[in-house]
């Protein structure tokens, strides 16, 4: 596995420019392997008389330049450089491995980095990936990771560093905060330095302040006799947003050597608060559960599957109108969470079935993932894809329709899916196109 280059760092010690500081470049080819790319972003202060550290990102869809340019302003602050590979999204982990490697052999010969203030992160899978290699290469001395903290395969969860740093970001309505929280209670068992950062997103990306809040964090940890930063943007982040989240959900910050706590859990009103969270966590593991047999057998190829998509439709119907008719904010971050894990889990596993072939069980999917999000254009444009695929034109074309008629759609987007390719000499698809196009 190449990815060891990373540990060793035997490299060249020459630096050759390819962009411009100050500036997001998003696709840099790597000089020993032209199929790997990457984004990058200097600070524009940057020169190679000094040594700068540096926060490698893994996109779960492989879009270099999305994290770097959220976090750019952030970097040209703090003095980071920043990069993330094109190549490397969930799936297999061998070719996340490769970009990974990609990036770090080209980024080494091209940049001054700081090989001791090394930085992985990701969001969602990308997380996972960050740590995975993290664990793999023992050469970041941390991770940052969003909308999701532990990988899926246990040999990469192994920490046994004790100078290891970990700082979590999530949604208080991402599917994956429990995971977060568990995976906080983990490490503060191993003694392991970590902050758990709790916003009001969903599963998204970081704002930039809690990254950069993160990043101040980690710099805090290493040097905690000058934390005056640090609490300078924790307290003007709890300031801004002390109204929109209980402050208990704001922010954990277990086992950290502070000179104050920024929670008193002794506090009559932040036990109560902590108690009502561990109740409707408790709820929530329950609901989950049962969720996650239903959607198992829906998706079973052996079964009728339309009992358990009947109640999983109507679960996400009870789910809403439980949300809609709530007054305690736990409780409907909580009912964001199933439904946001429902949605993700269909949507998955639907694409997965019709990469499959398993036209019916793709369907599945996709109706629940419609049910949750509401989104009925992208789900009409699923469905045609599904059904083009099943050469069933008539309603691959009825469904294309229906998403044509949102005007959201590009004719080249459709003419580049390659699902639609064998339509573009029928008479009813070409009617189509003409019809919204000409």
């Amino acid at each position: 596995m190449r990815i060891l280059y990373f540990i060793s760092i035997i490299l060249l010690s020459f630096n050759l420019m390819a962009q411009k500081p100050g500036i997001v470049t998003d696709s840099i080819i790597c000089k020993h392997d032209k199929s790997q790319t990457y984004a990058v972003y200097l600070p524009s202060n940057y020169t190679e008389d000094k040594k700068w550290p540096i926060v490698y990102f893994f996109e779960p869809a492989a879009r270099g330049k999305v994290p770097v340019q959220l976090y750019a302003e952030v970097a040209e602050e703090l003095g980071y450089i920043l990069a993330c590979t094109n190549n490397s999204r969930n799936g297999s982990y061998d070719n996340s491995f490769k970009a990974a490697d990609a990036i770090f052999v080209d980024t080494e010969s091209r940049f001054s980095i700081d090989n001791s203030r090394i930085i992985l992160s990701g969001f969602s899978g990308g997380s996972r990936l960050a740590l995975s290699i993290a664990v793999i290469t023992k050469a970041a001395y941390g991770v940052i990771g969003v909308g999701a903290a532990q990988p899926t395969v246990p040999h990469y969860m192994v920490l046994d560093r004790k100078n290891f740093k970990y700082a979590g970001l999530v949604g208080a309505r991402d599917m994956n905060y429990l995971e977060h929280k568990t995976f906080q209670s983990l490490l503060n068992a191993l003694s392991m330095d970590n902050l758990l950062l709790v916003s009001n997103l969903k599963h998204n990306w970081a704002t930039p302040s809690d990254f950069r809040i993160a990043l101040l964090w980690m710099q805090m940890v290493e040097r905690p006799n000058d934390p005056g930063k640090f609490y300078e943007a924790l307290y003007s982040k709890i300031t801004v947003e002390k109204d929109s989240i209980p402050l208990s959900d704001l922010i954990y910050m277990d086992e950290l050597t502070m000179e104050k706590p920024l929670i008193n859990e002794k506090d009559k009103n932040t036990k109560k608060l902590l108690r009502e969270e561990s109740k409707i966590i408790n709820k929530e593991q329950g609901m989950v559960k049962a969720i996650q047999d239903s959607i198992a057998s829906a998706f079973n190829l052996n079964s009728s599957n339309n009992r358990s998509l009947n109640w999983l439709l109507k679960k996400v119907g009870q789910i809403k109108n439980l949300k809609e008719k709530s007054s305690s904010l736990y409780e409907i971050m909580m009912y964001d969470r199933v439904l946001n894990y429902m949605s993700a889990a269909c949507y998955e596993t639907g694409l997965s079935m019709k990469a499959r072939g398993l036209i019916k069980q793709a369907l599945i999917g996709i109706a629940i993932w419609e049910a949750v999000t509401e989104n009925r254009v992208y789900a009409n444009w699923l469905k045609a894809r599904v059904y083009a695929q099943d050469k069933n034109t008539t309603l691959a074309i009825q469904h294309l329709e229906a998403a044509l008629q949102s005007g959201k759609i590009q004719k080249t987007t459709i003419f580049r899916e390659s699902d639609f390719i064998h339509l573009h000499e029928q008479q009813l698809f070409k009617d189509l196109i003409e019809s919204y196009y000409n």
